[in-house]
């Protein structure tokens, strides 16, 4: 883990709660008519749980069972679509099923995987499921029946009017009602005059009814499709629907967990590549935000670390600060693509203080880009040797420079926000944001930049200060100006004690010649591990706001500590003076390679404000 000047923002865990990302940190389990949930994973003695999210849009009062020697579980997924399993359930399966508990309709099976993050729950580990994780597809760029089917049946319990082609990605839940889920007995095939209903479980509809054929598939569930008084979307709609689903789940802030080439036996928070000398890239970042674009940035050394990269003096990275925008990174296209199978569709590119980095192979999948067979099989659970695109690789056109990278998802972005605090805020909301740096007693204002949260979660510059109107597809502002990503809101909660509501922010400037150059490069994250930067929105007397970004402790159920302690919010800058970057030595035997870099501190640094925009609301 790396800590910056007591911001430790390695493999960050936001304890939210229990109860899931998707929204308030108070939400509760949902509801539910049936009897058939018989116990939580937390109610099993000396298990330890890991919790996940089942998402098509989030789906809450989703049955599920998992569980291990200790115990079964059976419960339903929250109004978040948080679900938590024994970390050795092996698998869990997804189900509805109706009050008599004679009548099952059986979705499929994920794998219970244990991560070392936990994407803002409190418990570890971390899956999200998805109608592909069910389909057992997510290598294919192509969509199959069975996620297609599924996720239409899902919508089929979506009350929101044509959720699937037009609600908000953000912000819908398809929430599962009693009422609705009884209608799967219509499912049952007509009974013989005169005949009981079943006394005895039936699995009426499974994977490989949902592994029909569209027009199959429709004829199998139109009784039920009649009984609800519901439109069944086509597999065009739901093909669409997925697709806008990926950026979703896979938005956040990506970091190097480091790695290896062959010919190396060094752990450090980079890239190695290899022109006939091994060299090193250090402290790489990289953000995906909710529509899909993405951008970063990186130092470089550009020296040969000479033989098995053992030198501990740091001077390979004496120089490591970036003085000028470089000169092939065309500022307007920061925005990279990423295929239905998480491959990179194109080349995506760090900027560095030499030139740039393009990466052109590595698949986003459970959180994790990988470099090494190793490290691929550790995080996909397969003996079996992967595919090389699914390796992360990358090239230095300028040097000649090749090489292996590996990526972890630092902070992850809930794909469902808490629609009910998400609807009540001034969106899109624009604020100053004033950085200063790390001065003891009087520090020194180094510049401010304006940014505007869009209602689709993702937050972008305000370079003039103009609140005007914005494309969030080009990004041109109403005035034809270019406006540039640079974060994402994470997260939506609640504090426990007041009526306050925060945002949780992740920041990354890129490099850009629009901003000023003193915060170039800045990252406003996690705060160590029970913390995280956060925007406070604070009604006061029902008309003015309060807007504050700090960094705050959790108390001990998980919720926000009310901002008594105003402790500002850290930032740093990946490209100050490296003055300590530890290179630690690891034995060639040890076949895991996850580790970090055990030092890294930077010489700049400081704090940074908000505060509401002048032509504001």
């Amino acid at each position: 883990m790396r800590c910056i000047y007591g911001l430790c923002l390695g493999l960050i865990v936001l304890m939210l709660s229990a109860c899931g990302t998707g929204g308030s940190t108070n939400m509760i389990s949902g509801s539910s008519a049936s009897s058939n949930i018989s116990v939580s994973c937390s109610a099993i003695s000396g298990v330890t749980c890991i919790s996940g999210r089942f998402v098509d849009d989030a789906v809450s009062n989703l049955h599920y069972s998992c569980g291990d020697s200790s115990g079964t579980v059976q419960a339903v997924t929250d109004s978040g679509g948080v679900f938590s399993c024994p970390k050795d359930s092996g698998t869990v399966d997804f189900y509805l099923i109706n009050a008599a508990g004679t009548v099952k309709v059986d979705l499929g099976t994920a794998p219970v995987v244990q991560t070392s993050y936990t994407n803002g729950l409190s418990t570890p580990g971390y899956m999200l499921v998805t109608p592909r994780t069910l389909a057992g597809n997510a290598a294919s760029e192509t969509y199959d029946d069975y996620e297609l089917n599924l996720t239409r049946f899902l919508f089929l319990f979506d009350n929101s009017s044509g959720a699937i082609i037009g609600a908000s990605r953000l912000t819908n839940v398809i929430n599962i009602s009693a009422t609705d889920e009884e209608s799967i007995s219509d499912l049952l095939p007509p009974a013989a005059a005169g005949s009981a209903a079943p006394t005895s479980l039936q699995t009426v509809l499974g994977p490989n009814d949902f592994a029909l054929s569209e027009a199959n598939f429709d004829t199998r569930i139109q009784a039920m499709v009649n009984g609800l008084g519901r439109t069944l979307a086509t597999q065009a709609q739901a093909s669409a629907h997925l697709d806008a689903l990926l950026p979703e789940t896979r938005a956040g802030l990506y970091y190097s967990i480091g790695g290896t080439i062959s010919t190396s036996a060094v752990s450090v928070a980079g890239f190695y590549g290899d022109n006939g000398a091994e060299q090193l890239f250090a402290e790489p970042f990289l953000l995906f935000d909710r529509a899909g674009r993405s951008w970063g940035l990186m130092i470089d050394s550009l020296v040969g670390c000479g033989g098995p990269c053992s030198n501990t003096s740091n001077s390979l990275l004496s120089q490591p600060e970036l003085a000028t925008t470089p000169a092939n990174y065309d500022t307007t296209q920061p925005f990279a693509v990423i295929s239905r199978a998480g491959q990179f569709r194109t080349s995506f590119i760090l900027p560095s203080n030499q030139g740039v980095v393009q990466i052109t192979q590595g698949r986003f999948n459970l959180d994790l880009i990988a470099d090494t067979p190793v490290n691929y099989q550790s995080a996909y659970g397969t003996t079996t040797t992967p595919p090389a695109a699914d390796l992360g690789t990358f090239s230095m056109s300028t040097t000649g420079i090749n090489g292996k990278y590996g990526m972890l998802r630092d902070i992850v972005a809930a794909p469902t926000l808490d629609p009910t605090l998400w609807g009540k805020q001034v969106i899109p909301l624009h604020l100053t944001l004033t950085f200063y740096d790390s001065t003891p007693g009087q520090p020194n204002l180094l510049g401010q930049l304006g940014v505007v949260v869009l209602p689709d979660g993702n937050v972008v510059t305000d370079l003039n200060h103009t609140c005007a109107a914005l494309n969030t597809t080009t990004l041109i502002d109403a005035l034809n100006v270019q406006q540039y990503p640079v974060g994402i809101v994470d997260n939506i909660f609640q504090d426990s004690t007041s009526a306050a509501t925060y945002l949780g922010l992740t920041l990354l400037t890129p490099v850009n010649t629009a901003i000023t150059p003193a915060i170039q490069g800045v990252m406003i994250g996690g705060a160590g591990n029970n913390a995280a930067v956060r925007l406070r929105l604070d009604a006061q007397g029902g008309a003015s706001l309060q807007y504050q970004l700090f960094g705050n402790n959790l108390d001990k159920n998980g919720n926000p500590l009310p901002d008594g302690s105003g402790n500002p919010a850290g930032w740093v800058s990946v490209y100050g003076q490296s003055n300590a970057l530890a290179l630690t030595a690891q034995s060639q035997s040890n076949p895991s390679l996850l580790s970090t870099a055990e030092a890294a501190t930077y010489a700049s640094g400081g704090q940074v404000l908000a505060q509401l925009e002048a032509c504001g609301p």
